[in-house]
């Protein structure tokens, strides 16, 4: 009696776990989140050599005091007799502004 019994449990079990496993047909499926890549644009800066050398064409007898980046601008200061002129050199073109 005993084992009768314990054959119908395995037996029930394993029908449960049949049923259990069967494949769903009605199942969500999640998609995958994907990132939009975004470009930016390489801007290529002048050196600083090249800043400083562009605003001594605008003063040519001016001596150079310092250059210093400032956002999209070189700042180029120059002494030119007893007056200190700063210069705005354009970090990606080389255009020179007073």
């Amino acid at each position: 009696m005993r084992r009768f019994l314990l054959i119908a449990a395995v037996a029930a079990v394993a029908a449960v776990a049949a049923l259990a496993a069967a494949p769903v047909s009605a199942q969500v499926r999640i998609q995958p989140y994907i990132v939009p890549v975004i470009r930016i644009p390489i801007i290529k800066l002048i050196p600083p050599s090249v800043a400083l050398s562009r605003a001594m064409s605008m003063a040519p007898q001016a001596q150079a005091l310092g250059v210093r980046l400032k956002g999209p601008l070189y700042i180029v200061k120059l002494k030119q007799g007893n007056q200190v002129i700063q210069l705005r050199v354009d970090a990606a073109t080389g255009a020179v502004a007073q």
